[in-house]
């Protein structure tokens, strides 16, 4: 029984001027920050590590984000044609059955980590709120979650135009802002006259603790056990490849959408950790 793919979906021309608009690069590339940089909560994982991140965040953007990048770019535009982003690239070379199972991976993680994200929402706007006592509330926790998702699913039963547009900004409101607020504190921070939370590592702490000011002291695999942790940080570059065909030439956009997408996500955990290992010792 032949089990590869032998449909495809009409061009994206075609889907996306029955409703008279594309998805633009800009729109993807926040879409697709926006799925890597699901929230700010990785930043003190990088900051704990203080100026030696950069070291980690280089290796995990040379191994990892560029090669993931490049792969989904050019599996993106090489079937732009198609519906199903990976399923589709699974099922090409593959068949249908292993696509499918590559596309529910790709659902049933979420099912997972939603739970946990909203969580971490619902403890988060306790303690914005002044009532921190609710983030240990049950009640106010589960009926956060559930509202927050059924919210989720009626955006995206909107439709993609929808969507789209309330995910962009919210990313804007709820990642980039705050991630220029911490830029500004440590700009004042720094103004005021505070010590840098990374000028207590001295020469004798060098030699003595092992501790590095720029580079990590690494003396087997425990020591770099939470590169894990910084790697998952960048998962899901890939995902926004569904809408490939709601752009108006995915073949070239959709490449510079990825490539806009990792950009945005590197600049944020980077240059949001740094104000917090600053001020933070």
């Amino acid at each position: 029984m032949d089990n590869t793919v032998t449909t495809a979906a009409s061009p994206p021309a075609a889907n996306a001027a029955k409703r008279g608009n594309y998805l633009s690069v800009t729109s993807i590339g926040l879409m697709t920050a926006a799925a890597v940089v699901t929230s700010l909560r990785g930043l003190p994982l990088l900051a704990k590590e203080e100026m030696t991140m950069f070291v980690y965040l280089a290796f995990t953007v040379v191994f990892y984000l560029i090669p993931a990048s490049l792969i989904s770019a050019e599996l993106g535009g090489a079937f732009a044609d198609r519906r199903g982003g990976i399923y589709t690239w699974v099922a090409e070379a593959f068949g249908t059955r292993w696509g499918f199972l590559a596309i529910w991976l790709q659902w049933i993680q979420n099912v997972v980590w939603f739970p946990v994200a909203l969580t971490f929402g619902a403890a988060a706007l306790a303690y914005t709120i002044g009532r921190p006592e609710l983030a240990k509330n049950g009640v106010y926790v589960g009926i956060f979650c559930i509202v927050a998702y059924w919210l989720a699913t009626w955006v995206v039963l909107q439709g993609v135009e929808v969507f789209a547009r309330i995910a962009n900004w919210t990313f804007v409101i709820g990642t980039i802002v705050p991630g220029i607020v911490l830029l500004a504190l440590l700009g004042y921070w720094i103004s005021s006259g505070h010590p840098l939370g990374w000028q207590h590592l001295n020469d004798t702490a060098l030699s003595q603790d092992g501790h590095a000011r720029f580079w990590p002291a690494i003396h087997g695999f425990g020591t770099i056990s939470f590169l894990a942790g910084i790697v998952l940080l960048f998962a899901g570059v890939e995902v926004q490849a569904v809408h490939v065909i709601d752009m108006r030439s995915p073949s070239r956009g959709y490449p510079a959408a990825i490539g806009l997408g990792a950009l945005i996500s590197v600049l944020i955990f980077a240059l949001g950790a740094l104000p917090i290992a600053a001020i933070l010792p």
